[in-house]
């Protein structure tokens, strides 16, 4: 029958070297992940603000510089999404004089890009950080930001975190589980010498079997 080694026992000894470096192995992965989802999740941003500026644009109707839109239409009802392009917002300015010419109910005034640069930037704008992609007409007249809060992508990855750690800790017992028993199975023939001594007499002289013992001992 199995027992619970006490501190001063190798095989307890070897079972806590073994979880020791499996979580510190872990935790290696864990942050190597953190950042490597980070700059994917970057990257899936700025590739899902760029489709919908040009689509934006190229869907916008001709002469939009010459009236103003402050505000565009909303959903009749809440429609909760998923999806990366859920909270994008929307600016249209006029190039000519800089007017705002339409932006998303959600959008704030100031332009997320006030110098008017084409591409992609990261800005202040309204107390909060966004990651913006302006981009122009080939006539110059109409450009358009579109951009979304950063704060929506560290909520997305410490989701993606989160589930990482759960599926982390739910593995920790299995793994812990297959250690004792390597560790124990490995022990075996130790553990039945250490029963063979507790149990041997002072006195008595014969042989121990030294069967399957390891070379150290």
């Amino acid at each position: 029958m199995a027992r619970f080694p006490s501190h001063r026992s190798l095989r307890w000894r070897l079972l806590l070297g073994m979880l020791v470096t499996v979580m510190i192995a872990w935790l290696i992965l864990l942050t190597w992940y953190q950042r490597d989802q980070s700059r994917e999740r970057t990257g899936d941003w700025d590739i899902n603000l760029q489709r919908p500026a040009q689509m934006a644009l190229q869907t916008l109707p001709q002469g939009l510089e010459n009236i103003a839109l402050t505000r565009g239409y909303q959903l009749a009802s809440p429609t909760i999404s998923k999806d990366n392009d859920a909270d994008l917002v929307l600016q249209v300015y006029s190039l000519v004089d800089g007017r705002l010419l339409l932006r998303s109910p959600s959008a704030p005034a100031e332009p997320f890009v006030a110098s008017r640069q084409e591409g992609f930037a990261t800005s202040t704008v309204g107390g909060k950080t966004w990651r913006s992609y302006a981009i122009s007409d080939v006539d110059n007249r109409i450009q358009v930001q579109v951009a979304k809060a950063l704060t929506d992508l560290t909520q997305e990855l410490h989701h993606k975190m989160g589930n990482a750690l759960l599926f982390m800790a739910a593995l920790f017992v299995p793994l812990a589980a297959v250690a004792w028993m390597i560790t124990y199975a490995a022990f075996r023939p130790v553990l039945r010498l250490t029963t063979l001594l507790q149990r041997r007499h002072p006195l008595d002289l014969d042989p121990l079997t030294t069967a399957d013992l390891p070379d150290e001992i």
